[in-house]
């Protein structure tokens, strides 16, 4: 992510999900992504942060 976008990011719990990426597109700005098929978890969801720490420790993936 540019710094100019990181940088109208309010402080605070925000969901660039909902809240940011959405206004972007709105007003027009070029956005982009990367389609990746690997293991992919939200480690800002405490259950899927355990269960991440679980997967390490099991060996399932490698960090």
């Amino acid at each position: 992510m540019k710094r100019v976008l990181l940088d109208e990011i309010p402080e605070g719990k925000v969901s660039l999900e909902n809240e940011c990426i959405p206004r972007w597109m709105q007003e027009g700005r070029r956005l982009g992504g990367i389609v990746n098929g690997g293991y992919f978890i939200d480690i800002g969801v405490p259950e899927d942060y355990f269960r991440f720490q679980e997967d390490v420790r099991k060996g399932d993936i490698t960090w």
